[in-house]
């Protein structure tokens, strides 16, 4: 299989700014900068569903076939857990001791409401315990805002392998059925994808159910486009027109947001032509720097809260005027000097994920691999398929 062979280094490199999107989209509102205008930060949320996408492509291309002969679900499983789970656990944890100490020891309250409401957090921490936070049982968001993208992305995994394992070579035709039903069941309700703790799931079975359609398309026309690919110039050219039509997509959705049902496929889209890296921004993203930032894109977007609720504190404290905008009070009157921060603030995010993905990630995810290689030592892993990156 192809993905077995190739690591898709690029697609890494887009998953890591994916990441820092979405980290700019949640500190836009404390600063005085020109983020602030930008339509393209102020949508960035939406590369939440770039992540969807990716995923669906990533994971069909690693586990399709290897489940439909015999791999172990369980141990499929175990391994998308290990993947995810530690770094939620121990940014939980923090949380739940902050919150704690909010309730019995009441302090100064530095943090902001937008980000820990403190003892208000507790009544919801046992669905973030279980992964369950992004289902729709809750009513709002709690504890590490973000996370309810991998609660639903966990559960996810577990329907479309169970998906594969029911219906293994017509699975096509289900991914089809399951596109077309959570879409207009998002698109009826009016949901389209802005859905977070409500409608998180839904929102990400759709966009990955697209990533995984795409990834069946990769496999039968990969060989037939791979010539096509020594041609620089025109992976180039193709590279670049995706770039600004997911720019421009992401830009003018608020103004359209029914349209956004479609950005998905956009997504899909891009990810298909960087999937061969090609192109001249292909080989800008396969370079180290963006490749460190792809490899720590999960700790990346699980911090973000973090560091925000870090600088929001730290402002407080800084000698500088505030401006109003838009009814509400940021930091800062001078444009340049709140790119600084912003550009401090991006280079804090990126620092502090590199810590957590050799002191959490990395240990977490090796421990799962573990514990999966002895989970189900019976006559399917005789003959394990190879290793891949997950």
């Amino acid at each position: 299989m192809y993905f077995e062979q190739h690591r898709f280094r690029v697609l890494d490199s887009w998953r890591g700014l994916a990441a820092c999107f979405v980290a700019l989209f949640h500190f836009r509102n404390f600063i005085y900068s020109h983020l602030f205008h930008l339509d393209f930060i102020n949508n960035a949320h939406l590369f939440v569903d770039f992540f969807f996408v990716l995923s669906g492509f990533v994971i069909f291309a690693n586990y399709e076939e290897r489940l439909k002969q015999g791999y172990g679900f369980w141990k499929f499983m175990l391994l998308r857990f290990g993947r995810l789970y530690p770094l939620h656990f121990v940014l939980l944890m923090i949380v739940t001791i902050y919150c704690l100490v909010d309730l019995y020891m009441p302090v100064i309250k530095l943090m902001p409401d937008n980000a820990f409401r403190g003892a208000g957090e507790l009544p919801y921490f046992w669905s973030n315990l279980f992964l369950a936070h992004g289902l729709g049982i809750d009513d709002r968001l709690s504890f590490n805002r973000p996370s309810w993208t991998v609660s639903a992305e966990f559960y996810t995994y577990a329907l479309f392998g169970i998906l594969i394992l029911l219906f293994k070579n017509r699975i096509g035709p289900v991914l089809v059925l399951v596109t077309a039903a959570t879409g207009y069941y998002l698109y009826a309700r009016g949901i389209y994808l802005y859905g977070i703790y409500d409608y998180g799931f839904p929102r990400c079975i759709y966009s990955f159910a697209i990533g995984a359609l795409l990834w069946r398309f990769y496999t039968r026309v990969e060989s037939a486009a791979t010539p096509f690919a020594r041609r620089t110039h025109l992976f180039s050219a193709l590279e670049i027109f995706l770039v600004l039509a997911m720019i421009l997509a992401v830009s003018v959705s608020s103004d359209m947001i029914e349209w956004t049902m479609a950005l998905p496929f956009l997504f899909a889209a891009a990810i298909f032509i960087f999937s061969f890296e090609a192109g001249i921004l292909s080989r800008i993203l396969s370079r180290k720097p963006f490749l460190l930032v792809g490899a720590v894109s999960y700790s990346i977007y699980m911090l973000q809260i973090f560091v925000v609720s870090g600088f929001t504190v730290l402002l407080k404290f800084l000698p500088g005027p505030e401006t109003l905008l838009e009814g509400r009070m940021v930091w800062g009157d001078n444009l340049w000097i709140g790119d600084v921060v912003v550009i401090t603030y991006l280079f804090v995010v990126v620092a502090a994920a590199i810590i957590t993905y050799y002191l959490v990630e990395m240990p977490g995810r090796n421990f799962f691999r573990k514990l999966a290689g002895r989970a189900l030592d019976g006559p399917e892993n005789k003959n394990p398929a190879p290793a891949t990156r997950t």
